[in-house]
């Protein structure tokens, strides 16, 4: 419900932490008494201060409400989908990137007349020509993991890890020594090539006896490597079938780092909010240098999947992949800037570093956040029309957040002005209550009956004075969030407006549009001081005391 400050209740802990040594002697009466007596002061003290408190916190919510809704205005300038009808729902996926498990069954139904012998140049046995590949493409991986791990492995390593390692490897070359001799009926050309490899490898034996070729080293003379080679050529089929994998497997991994990726955000911001000591640190370090791992390994598998990709595609005739699947950079492996949206801490930090001049200007969102969402559209599709598709199509949860934390804030103000007033009618009710005591008869005595009138008399004065102070303290709450509101209102009918004229001119001019679309950067251009927004929408005679 809004801002729900959830922690209130408990931030008289440790005000009443001190009572501990001065009531651990006492009677269990008296130390009743004492902490009953701590803790209505404490209620009383946080009852005086709702005045302060309850403004403080509305002059935040309205300068945070337009702040909000004002970033999500700059977001729907680039998702106008919600706008128009007629375009794609950026909440709907209504296209994903093929699965490698979804390549698969798609190459085993047009092979399925291949088995009944209509085509069984692919066909060895039970075995066809995608399944070893495919089988090929899993071998690369285990390669990949195991030379990370061999690198991994530092000089103190323990028998254990060594034996395990051991384990692995020996097991990946008995699966290669039988996955070579499948290949060798698929792909006969290959054998020469692996002789020739072989007397190069022994003639540089005999000058070195200590050199050798490791399992992880062993090339598997998959259709992309003998694209790279000169004098061979690939079969046409198995080049195809491939490149389907490959540009599958390539999307998979991409769509893995973009995960991974907002896993370790989430371990950060967790680390920084709730981790202390230095067990838990150690562990919560740990747990991130993990996933910086996965991360990498990931991207190694893209690498890999692109590069076999740029191999295969020029005999293809593929290069529109090229638009979606970039070349992965170090740097291009970040996080997506959720924090400038939404992250009050940084937001503090840089502002003292802006005050500082060390504060550096937002970097453009990586391209990994804005491409090879949609594959199944953006494959077919030009540069331009791909990168607009994969933008809303990356961007919607951003979007979805932005438009959840401006309504948040929204209902912030209104919880808030709600609250106001029923603190208002509650002290007006309470004094009434004070005095229908100070008129009951319940005692005769007229000398013992005014000790409660005066005692009642009063606690009805405390109420009404308590009012009387809230009132004079939000006299002006009332202008300043019509004022804020009307400000939210403002820029929602200028959004509007500007977007109609938009859609006017994108009926004119569609290419404009989606070049427009293609070069967004989703970094809102300045994050406006709460003191900025007020004083140019509330003149300043207006504005409450703090």
């Amino acid at each position: 419900l809004g801002q729900t400050d959830g922690e209130a209740p408990e931030r008289g802990w440790a005000n009443a932490n001190p009572l501990a040594t001065s009531t651990k002697e006492m009677g269990p009466g008296a130390r009743r008494d004492t902490l009953d007596d701590h803790f209505n002061d404490w209620n009383h003290k946080k009852i005086i201060a709702l005045g302060r408190v309850i403004l403080g916190r509305i002059q935040k919510a309205v300068a945070e409400m337009m702040e909000k809704d004002e970033e999500l205005v700059e977001m729907e300038a680039s998702l106008p989908a919600d706008a128009d009808a007629t375009k794609p729902n950026p909440f709907d996926v209504k296209e994903k990137h093929a699965s490698l498990e979804a390549v698969r069954g798609r190459i085993a139904k047009e092979t399925e007349g291949a088995r009944a012998g209509d085509a069984a140049d692919d066909v060895r046995g039970d075995l066809h020509a995608s399944e070893m590949l495919e089988m090929g493409l899993r071998l690369e991986s285990q390669q990949r993991d195991l030379g990370s791990d061999n690198a991994a492995l530092k000089s103190h390593a323990t028998d254990g890890q060594k034996t395990t390692l051991l384990e692995r490897r020996n097991k990946l070359a008995r699966k290669l020594a039988s996955w070579i001799k499948i290949q060798g009926d698929f792909q006969p050309e290959v054998t020469r090539l692996r002789e020739a490899e072989d007397r190069a490898r022994t003639e540089a034996a005999k000058s070195q006896p200590s050199a050798g070729l490791a399992t992880e080293s062993v090339e598997l003379w998959l259709p992309s490597k003998q694209a790279r080679t000169p004098g061979i050529t690939p079969k046409g089929t198995h080049a195809r079938y491939e490149f389907d994998m490959r540009e599958a497997r390539a999307h998979e991994s991409l769509e893995e780092v973009r995960r991974l990726l907002l896993v370790r955000t989430h371990q950060y911001k967790f680390k920084d909010k709730n981790v202390r000591g230095v067990g838990a640190s150690t562990r919560s370090k740990t747990s991130i240098a993990v996933l910086d791992e996965r991360i990498r390994r990931e991207a190694e598998e893209y690498r890999a999947a692109r590069k076999a990709l740029t191999s295969l595609a020029p005999g293809l005739g593929e290069m529109r992949w090229t638009f979606v699947l970039k070349e992965l950079h170090a740097d291009d492996i970040r996080a997506m800037p959720r924090a400038l949206f939404s992250d009050p801490e940084r937001k503090k930090g840089r502002k003292r570093a802006r005050k500082d001049g060390q504060v550096e200007e937002p970097r453009e969102m990586s391209w990994i956040w804005r491409t090879g969402m949609t594959t199944g559209s953006a494959s077919a599709a030009t540069s331009a029309e791909a990168a607009a598709k994969a933008t809303n199509e990356s961007l919607r949860v951003e979007w979805a957040k932005a438009r959840a934390r401006a309504h948040r804030w929204k209902e912030e103000v209104d919880l808030l002005e709600e609250e106001a007033r029923r603190i208002l009618v509650f002290l007006d009710w309470k004094a009434g209550w004070w005095r229908a005591l100070h008129d009951r008869d319940e005692v005769v005595d007229r000398e013992v009956k005014e000790g409660p009138q005066a005692y009642a008399e009063r606690q009805a004065c405390i109420q009404v004075t308590m009012k009387e102070r809230f009132e004079a303290d939000w006299k002006d709450v009332a202008r300043w969030i019509s004022m804020g509101r009307q400000g939210v209102s403002d820029t929602r009918a200028q959004a509007a407006a500007v977007m109609g004229v938009q859609s006017d001119e994108s009926d004119e001019e569609e290419d404009e549009e989606g070049s427009d679309n293609e070069s967004f950067q989703p970094v809102p251009s300045t994050a406006r001081d709460a003191a900025i927004i007020s004083s140019s929408l509330v003149e300043p005679s207006l504005l409450p005391d703090a």
